[in-house]
């Protein structure tokens, strides 16, 4: 049988360019895609290599947060030029000869800003000024940055050993839908509330905060050695003189302990006393009649002015009035509150520290949660 002869197809015929196979496709998204991962891969595992970031001399407060995390009304531009930078941040505050100085350390490089900057590794600290020498004190390398901030928003570290070298450790924790849940145990609180005293502190959840507290209250020219300590104790403090101190026991204040502080306030029962010449004078003696009183539960002295309230006494200036105004405050979603502090008395202590801050509520406490103090942040 006769076959057919097969002719070659002319160039550039259709037919031709549809038999041809160019291979697959490679989109270009894909390929960046795939170049991205490979260098981020490369950045972490370089990350990984590296040392952690070393803080300045004297560092009391640092602190880890998200990119773009919102921080308290106030806070230094330092922190608020690191939190920009599309990357994690470091926060903190170091003492100097100068006074507290906030920085912040950011990863890679700096936001342009006219602070001071210097690097450290693959961190770029920011700074108002230059920063003491770099201690030997190393806290977080840049991949745990990474991973910590991932796993919470913030977490903040406080370093006491810097103003008392005698404590040792830290206070810290992440931050969780406004609380600090920190590291601090409470074995044991006291069934009373807190007054509404500009600060309070529950006792039996921090018995040893008992001797700071009193040399605190000499401010009031009255001695409490020789007193039970109470289970929890507030105060208030005008123009940096205490206007008013609330001791509060479980089950009561003991007869000694009302009786002392009334002598102390200025108050005395007198009984007549014969001298050996047959004179008859007037003798003092501890005001025990207050005990016997059914009428009054208030009493003046040149001293001060001693109450009896619910589960314990109130000592105040005479001319102080109590307030009954009701106070905003931080509240943790659960918890018993073990400690308080008002608005003006925590401004004045973080500006000490270099803050401007703006509270917006009227008072912030701590309260006990699953046996660890939670700070209820405002």
């Amino acid at each position: 049988m006769e076959t057919g002869s097969q002719q070659p197809l002319p160039q550039g015929s259709p037919l031709l360019a549809y038999g041809t196979s160019r291979g697959p496709a490679i989109n270009r998204k894909i390929l960046a895609l795939i170049a991205g991962i490979f260098v981020l891969a490369l950045i972490l595992f370089v990350a990984i290599l590296l040392p952690p970031i070393q803080l300045p001399e004297r560092t009391f407060l640092v602190a880890t947060v998200r990119s773009h995390s919102p921080l308290p009304h106030g806070s230094p531009e330092a922190w608020t030029v690191a939190t920009q930078s599309g990357m994690p941040s470091i926060l903190g505050i170091a003492l100097t000869d100068s006074g507290p100085e906030a920085f912040s350390a950011t990863l890679f490089s700096a936001p342009k800003t006219s602070l001071h900057t210097q690097r450290n590794g693959l961190f770029v600290f920011i700074s108002d000024q230059e920063l003491p020498h770099l201690s030997s004190m190393r806290w977080i390398s840049p991949s745990a940055l990474i991973a910590k901030t991932i796993a919470d928003p913030a977490f903040l570290r406080v370093i006491p050993s810097v103003f008392s070298p005698s404590v040792e450790g830290t206070i810290d924790g992440p931050i969780r839908n406004g609380t600090w849940e920190t590291n601090i145990p409470v074995s044991a609180t006291s069934n009373l509330d807190l007054p509404d005293t500009d600060a309070a502190i529950d006792l039996r959840a921090f018995p040893e905060a008992w001797i700071p507290v009193q040399r605190i209250l000499t401010k009031t020219s009255l001695s409490f050695d020789s007193i039970d300590p109470p289970s929890i104790i507030g105060w208030n403090s005008t123009t940096g003189t205490l206007s008013r101190v609330d001791l509060l026991y479980e089950g009561g204040a003991s007869s000694s302990t009302i009786l002392d502080l009334a002598s102390q306030v200025g108050l005395s029962d007198t009984r007549p006393y014969t001298l050996p010449d047959g004179d008859v004078v007037s003798e003092l003696e501890q005001p025990t009649s207050i005990l016997q009183a059914t009428t009054t539960t208030s009493w003046t002295g040149e001293n001060g002015t001693l109450s009896l309230i619910d589960s314990g006494v109130r000592l105040s200036s005479p001319e102080t009035a109590t307030s009954t105004a009701s106070l905003s405050r931080s509240s943790c979603s659960s918890g018993r509150p073990v400690l308080a502090i008002n608005q003006s008395l925590l401004e004045n202590i973080f500006q000490m520290t270099g803050f401007s801050l703006a509270l917006s509520v009227d008072r912030v406490e701590a309260t006990v949660n699953h046996g660890k103090l939670f700070v209820c942040l405002p």
